[in-house]
């Protein structure tokens, strides 16, 4: 295992120097569906006696925002160049 994960999942989940699979769970859960750095923790489906986590690759939210920017500016451009007459 990575020993900077090692060190994070520690941090999150340590009990008496071992990951407590229990507490880690809970913290995904509250942090399930969060978006860092394009992935986010989804919930697995499946019929298991434990909840699966997995991570999900998103695409950045900035290039729809980013997108949708310019299709309103160009739309607001267009909208004064109707109303002036051009």
């Amino acid at each position: 295992m990575n020993d900077e994960l090692k060190e994070i999942l520690h941090d999150i989940a340590d009990e008496r120097g071992v990951i407590n699979r229990r507490k880690l769970g809970w913290w995904i859960r509250r942090h399930a569906g969060r978006i860092v750095d394009e992935l986010r923790f989804v919930r697995c489906s499946g019929n298991s006696s434990s909840e699966k986590w997995r991570a999900e690759s998103v695409s950045p939210v900035s290039s729809f925002s980013q997108r949708h920017n310019e299709k309103t500016v160009s739309a607001a451009e267009n909208y004064r160049r109707a109303s002036s007459g051009e």
